[in-house]
């Protein structure tokens, strides 16, 4: 009896790996190209941090890359989302950096929330932040059939300008040149995972 099923070969989930693969290898192999160009001394030294990077010291490397790549991948996966309803969402940027302030605004001056539960209210602001800063382009779209994109970039730069004139504002250590820091007390817990990743 014969399977339906195609073969391994065939199948859209063996190909869409096969794709994602070859293009990280292209990545590596242009970069290469370019340290070769830059730098041919220090060209394979070069690639070999670029491969090691994320194991170089053993579980903290890792914790690093996890903690790194995180924001990355939610505001890819939005990205994503969004291109499944159709719709072209390069605001992302814009709606990162709003939802960003609110979250360290809230963790420095919402002191009347106790500071093991600040960091709920704070990644539920942020997520509330970004999500009205998104809705001006969909509003533009809906009222006034403005391009998302052409939008979406516009809201990219303001919320830039804006955040920037919110930190001096508001949370700005003008010592440091730089926003205040959130103390560890408010902070996200590590749920052990400190522990693991040190």
């Amino acid at each position: 009896m014969k399977s339906n099923k195609p073969a391994l070969m065939e199948r859209a989930s063996f190909k869409s790996i096969v794709s994602s693969l070859l293009a990280i290898l292209m990545g590596l192999v242009v970069g290469f190209i370019i340290i070769l160009i830059a730098n041919p001394s220090d060209a394979l030294q070069g690639l070999s941090i670029l491969l090691t990077g994320g194991f170089r010291e053993g579980l903290s490397s890792i914790g690093q890359v996890i903690y790194l790549a995180v924001p990355i991948m939610m505001t890819g996966l939005s990205v994503s989302f969004a291109y499944k309803c159709g719709e072209f969402n390069i605001g992302v940027p814009g709606q990162y950096l709003v939802g960003c302030f609110t979250a360290v605004f809230i963790a420095l001056r919402a002191t009347f929330i106790p500071d093991n539960l600040v960091w709920i209210f704070a990644i539920l602001g942020a997520g509330i932040a970004g999500a009205l800063w998104a809705l001006i382009p969909g509003i533009l779209k809906v009222a006034r059939n403005v391009n998302v994109v052409i939008s979406g970039i516009m809201c990219n730069y303001i919320g830039m300008l804006l955040v920037i004139q919110g930190i001096k504002a508001t949370i700005y250590n003008s010592t440091g040149a730089e926003s205040y820091a959130v103390s560890k007390a408010r902070s996200i817990p590590g749920f052990g995972l400190n522990q693991i990743f040190w």
